[in-house]
C-alpha cells in the first residue's frame, strides 16, 4: 500500500521513493531526514508498485524528484512508469532518478538514451554522501524549470491582458480593465485604487481617486487627501515623486506615464510578496498599458 509521510505543504519538496523493498524506503528517508534545499524540507511520498506511483502523480502534481526503482512487479516497471510520467501524464519538469539493484536487466547506456531520465545510480554505489548530492542537485534543477514554466505563463498573461484592456475605448472603461487585469495579475484580495496625482501651483500634492475595486471603493469618487488613510498617502506620493513602482509590506503603488506624460497611480493591497519576476512582468505591463 501507498503511504504518505506528513502532510502536503507547499514549504516542502515532494520526493517520491518507488520501490518494492521497504527497507530502501527506510534507509533512504533516514539517510535524508535532515534534508533542506533553500531552507524547505522534504515530504515523502511511498510507492511500492509502478501501479501505486501512478496513483500518487494524480494526487500530487507538484512532485520535485522520483527516486525510481527499475525491477518491482515486472523487470522493467520503473522503466514502463518513467514512459508514463513523461508522455501519459505529460509531465516534464519532475525529476526522475533511477535506482536499481540489477544493472543487467535494464543496462545504464540502453536506459540513458532511450528514456528521458535524469540519472542513473546503483544501488551500492550510492552512498549517504552520493545520495544527498543526487537529490540536490535534482531539486536545483526541478527549481530552475518550475521558474522557467512560471515566467512563460507571466509573460502569456501579461500579453492576454493587454490585448484585454485595449479593447475599450472610453476612459472609464479603461480604468476597470486595468484594475481587473492587475488584480487577476498580481492575485489582490483586498482591492485596488487608481487616481491622478494632481499638483497645485504651490506645489501641494493631491491624487484624484478616478476607480477602485473591492474594499477602496468607498473612496470613490474623492479627492485622495480628503478621504484616503495616511499611509496610502504616503507611498502614493512616494511613488509620484520618485517615478517608480513601490514595493512594501505586502503593499505596493504601480506608476504609470503614458505617450502624454501624464502620469497615473495604481494603489493594490495586501497583494502575495512578489518575487523578483513577478515584480519585472508588472513592470512590463505596466510599459504595455502605458504605451
Amino acid at each position: 500500500m501507498s503511504d504518505l509521510s506528513g502532510q502536503p505543504s507547499l514549504s516542502q519538496w515532494k520526493v517520491m521513493i518507488v520501490d518494492d523493498e521497504e527497507s530502501v524506503h527506510q534507509v533512504t528517508e533516514l539517510v535524508l531526514s535532515d534534508f533542506t534545499f533553500e531552507d524547505r524540507p522534504l515530504e515523502f511520498l511511498h510507492a511500492y508498485s509502478g501501479e501505486e506511483a501512478r496513483e500518487l502523480f494524480g494526487e500530487h502534481p507538484d512532485i520535485a524528484l522520483v527516486l525510481l526503482d527499475v525491477v518491482m512487479e515486472s523487470d522493467r516497471a520503473g522503466l514502463e512508469l518513467v514512459d508514463v510520467i513523461r508522455n501519459d501524464l505529460g509531465n516534464q519538469q519532475v525529476r526522475i532518478i533511477l535506482r536499481t539493484g540489477q544493472p543487467g536487466q535494464a543496462p545504464e547506456e540502453e536506459v540513458i538514451v532511450r528514456y528521458d531520465i535524469n540519472g542513473y545510480k546503483e544501488k551500492t554505489e550510492l552512498t549517504a554522501q552520493k545520495l544527498f548530492t543526487t537529490v540536490y542537485s535534482a531539486l536545483r534543477s526541478y527549481r530552475d524549470i518550475t521558474i522557467i514554466e512560471r515566467n512563460k505563463k507571466g509573460l502569456e498573461k501579461v500579453i492576454e491582458s493587454t490585448a484585454y484592456i485595449f479593447g475599450h475605448e472610453t476612459s472609464r472603461d479603461f480604468a476597470s480593465a486595468v484594475l481587473e487585469q492587475v488584480a487577476s495579475l498580481l492575485r489582490m484580495e483586498q482591492g485596488v485604487l487608481y487616481c491622478r496625482p494632481v499638483e497645485g501651483d504651490d506645489g501641494d500634492l493631491d491624487f484624484d481617486v478616478a476607480a477602485a475595486t473591492g474594499e477602496y471603493s468607498v473612496y470613490l469618487p474623492s479627492n485622495g487627501k480628503e478621504s484616503l488613510p495616511e499611509n496610502m498617502l504616503a507611498l502614493l506620493e512616494e511613488a509620484y515623486r520618485r517615478k517608480t513602482n513601490l514595493y512594501e509590506n505586502s503593499h505596493c503603488v504601480l506608476h504609470f506615464t503614458d505617450t502624454s506624460e501624464k502620469e497615473s497611480l495604481l494603489y493594490v493591497g495586501k497583494t502575495p510578496e512578489l518575487s523578483e519576476w513577478e515584480q519585472q512582468l508588472v513592470e512590463l505591463f505596466c510599459t504595455n498599458v502605458s504605451i
